[in-house]
């Protein structure tokens, strides 16, 4: 059975307990209260005379005191809450002398005048106590403790002369209290026994709930302790999976570096045999010296890119941040060195700079390197007989780049995957070449410069990169790997 089930059911008992201590409640009731309606009937009328100015008496010490409290908290600047206090004591006051004036025609012979006339005495005594609190000077606590103190000694011998005297009225009572006390016995015993059955049947109700309960926590319990397991294994496998990224990213980090030394040497000595500086060579030989370099320079380019990849992901990638960078200088330079990468073929490339272009701060090196890649990407794709175009105009507080090529263009599908790193789409592979870290890198660095990187393309025509550096300062950081996050 369901716990939700099992505590409607609960309730349901409960629910029926409760009525049926209700009704015998109810019927208590009526037994008392047929019990005290004789006693009233034929208790003395001086008796309850003298009760109503014991109540009296007690709530009008309670609401004097309640006044200087109020008085202590508030201040001494009258409020209406203090007002309304004063009202319902000399409300008090007037109930008091109205019940002495009534206990006063009720009585006969000598010994309860003089009763009555101390009762007078010790009222109007506490009435002045009352007079003197209410005026009094609550910054003085010593003469509040006093006045405390005073109407306590007066409420208590006022009230020890109304009980006595109470005593004195209820002694007359005989036949009256006997019949009370039957029916208030009767109806004790009456409510004893339905209290005795409900907490029976209640004790039954909540320990079957305390004992769903106590399964469904050791239910709850199990399952907690399976999660906790699942999430251990879980963190496990993924320290695991950072430790093998780790040692992948070192392992690339070191093969690119024990790489690069003698691919160097390598270029460093084609260069001075194509050169004729060990030696004459024929044509034949210096166009394979030619090829052999290239391949050299591009090999040195993959490295390069494994090993900026392999710093982004340890994290570990600074960038070295340098104040009012003359973007036109760096844009010339960036474009010739990409007509220098067509490698004879026929493109057209053009250039579209704003000749109020501000300058920028940010590491000038790898600013150069993200135009770089998207030049170097727009001319490998790009057939012969098409174009390139840079552009670079100032927008919003921002430096936008645009490289446009007309090339095969990027089917939506494709436009997220390129920024991933070791990604190629299958056009990418078609034209051969790279290792795909060269948009992903541009992306990192990007945003690494407080920046961001977007393409807009469609198939068959052509793609548009667009990179947005902002002109303000920005503060520059090493770059992280892992989604393209930056620190």
């Amino acid at each position: 059975m369901s716990t939700r089930r099992l505590l409607l059911i609960a309730a349901i008992v409960l629910g029926i307990v409760l009525a049926g201590i209700g009704y015998l409640n109810v019927q208590q009731i009526a037994h008392v209260s047929t019990a005290f309606s004789v006693v009233s009937e034929h208790s003395s009328p001086a008796a309850n005379t003298l009760a109503e100015m014991r109540s009296a008496s007690n709530k009008l010490v309670l609401d004097t005191r309640n006044l200087m409290l109020s008085r202590i908290l508030e201040g001494e600047s009258a409020s209406a809450e203090q007002d309304k206090e004063i009202e319902e004591i000399n409300e008090v006051k007037e109930n008091i002398e109205t019940q002495i004036a009534s206990y006063n025609s009720l009585l006969e012979g000598d010994e309860e005048a003089a009763f009555a006339s101390d009762l007078e005495q010790r009222t109007e005594a506490l009435f002045a106590l009352s007079d003197k609190a209410a005026a009094l000077d609550v910054a003085d606590q010593t003469e509040v403790r006093e006045i405390n103190e005073q109407l306590e000694t007066s409420l208590e011998s006022l009230d020890e002369a109304l009980g006595k005297a109470i005593d004195t009225e209820q002694a007359q009572i005989t036949e009256e209290d006997t019949l009370a006390d039957t029916s208030t016995s009767n109806a004790t015993i009456l409510a004893i026994v339905s209290a005795a059955a409900a907490v029976v049947l209640i004790s039954v109700l909540f320990f079957v709930v305390i004992r769903q309960l106590a399964r469904q926590e050791q239910q709850e319990q199990q399952e907690r302790e399976l999660m906790r397991q699942t999430n251990a294994a879980l963190q496990v496998a993924r320290d695991e999976a950072l430790a093998a990224s780790q040692m992948k990213s070192d392992f690339l980090a070191s093969m690119s570096h024990e790489l690069r030394t003698p691919l160097n040497a390598i270029l460093n000595f084609n260069e001075m045999v194509a050169t004729g500086v060990v030696g004459e060579i024929n044509e034949e030989q210096k166009e394979l010296l030619t090829i052999s370099l290239d391949s050299a320079q591009h090999l040195l380019e993959l490295i390069n890119d494994v090993l900026d990849m392999s710093k982004i992901q340890a994290g570990m990638l600074t960038l070295f941040r340098e104040e009012n960078i003359n973007l036109k200088e760096e844009i010339q330079s960036v474009a010739l060195t990409s007509v220098a990468l067509m490698n004879g073929k026929s493109i057209m490339f053009n250039t579209d700079v704003d000749p109020d272009l501000p300058p920028i701060s940010g590491d000038k090196r790898r600013i150069r390197q993200i135009l770089l890649n998207l030049l170097s990407n727009a001319i490998k794709f790009t057939p012969s007989l098409g174009s390139v175009t840079l552009k670079a105009a100032e927008h919003d507080g921002e430096v936008i780049f645009t490289v446009s090529d007309t090339g095969p263009g990027v089917a939506e599908e494709d436009q997220d995957l390129i920024f991933e790193p070791f990604i190629q789409t299958v056009k990418g592979i078609k034209h051969g070449g790279g290792t795909g870290l060269g948009l992903p890198i541009s992306k990192w660095l990007t945003e690494a410069h407080g920046g961001r990187i977007w393409i807009e393309s469609e198939p068959g025509k052509g793609a548009v990169f667009q990179v947005a550096l902002p002109v303000a300062p920005v503060s520059v950081a090493s770059v992280s790997g892992g989604n393209g996050s930056h620190a």
